[in-house]
């Protein structure tokens, strides 16, 4: 049991893979431009049933993810999560330091990366990637950025940024990822994060704080983790694409409360000394700490984002 359980449930932890309904594709139709909403301040291009794109958009999904460790001892990308520098003795951070980022940094929060290194690496590495990648292929897992008023994509002073999950059934290029300009439905049933007043710099955008779900699905059951106080920051290359990493606050505390509910409770209880040893975050009253922190490699390709109404 040990071995392959323990990798399936690390996985499905950090960035588990639970069903979606299947998602129909987007109407072939072209889009058919009207007027312009000036009275509501919506300016788009519609389809005949009602959906549309909205101009002065630039919407990228998340084609490929990938956990890291560090690259030296104490070095990992990643983002302060807590605005604090921790070292090995502080109670606050149940004695994990913070890390460094390659550009010197410090105080970065990515205690994922460190287990990483250490053991799931070596351990569950290629086979965690290609399950987690497997569900964004098969659109299971489509985490989009779209990015509105934008009037230039290397320098822009102000501009808006949703992040959320999306519908579709995409088509994989010959590379086993998702070709670009693809057409996607947003996913209501997950809560979307919208942040505005952002500022693109030489391509580059930072943006928090972020949350988004993830669906888990062990042995039949079947619930969600959230991920909080979330960062996102990415450059936007001169094809639209963009690279960089998404990261935030796992509570595991509540991931494992709702695992010994389910019928996997023995194997959730296996694992439970693993991740208490390992957390970082949210210290509680017990002199623990309840979450984690992680961070994530990121590359998104362009796509077509047909909204709705209601």
């Amino acid at each position: 049991m040990g071995r392959h359980f323990f990798f399936a449930l690390l996985s499905m932890v950090f960035l588990g893979c639970g069903e979606t309904s299947d998602s129909e594709q987007m109407p072939a139709e072209a889009v058919v431009p009207v007027e312009e909403m000036e009275s509501s301040g919506i300016f788009a291009d519609y389809f005949d049933d009602g959906g549309y794109i909205l101009r002065n958009s630039h919407a990228m999904v998340i084609r490929n993810i990938q956990f890291f460790g560090t690259e030296e001892s104490g070095v990992a990308e990643g983002f302060d999560l807590d605005e604090k520098n921790s070292d090995a003795f502080d109670e606050v951070s149940c004695g994990h330091p913070d890390l460094s980022d390659g550009q010197g940094n410090e105080g970065i929060d990515n205690q994922v990366a460190v287990i990483w290194t250490a053991l799931l690496g070596p351990l569950v590495g290629e086979a965690t990637h290609a399950l987690i990648n497997g569900a964004v292929n098969e659109g299971r897992l489509l985490m989009t950025i779209e990015l509105t008023g934008v009037d230039d994509l290397q320098n822009d002073d102000n501009v808006s940024l949703k992040f959320f999950r999306a519908k579709a059934d995409p088509y994989v290029g010959t590379f086993g990822l998702i070709a670009p300009d693809q057409t996607y439905y947003v996913d209501d049933e997950i809560p979307a994060t919208t942040i505005d007043n952002l500022q693109i710099v030489n391509g580059e955008v930072t943006a928090g704080p972020v949350e988004f779900q993830i669906p888990i699905d062990v042995l039949a059951e079947f619930f969600i983790v959230k991920v909080t106080n979330g960062q996102l920051k990415f450059k936007i290359a001169e094809d639209g694409s963009a690279t960089g990493y998404l990261g935030g606050v796992i509570n595991v505390a509540d991931v494992l409360a709702e695992g010994y509910q389910t019928n996997a409770a023995a194997e959730f209880r296996v694992v439970t000394p693993f991740f208490l040893d390992n957390t970082d975050m949210m210290p509680n009253d017990e002199g623990g700490c309840d979450g984690i922190s992680m961070a994530i490699r990121i590359s998104a390709t362009t796509g077509f984002i047909v909204h709705y109404d209601d």
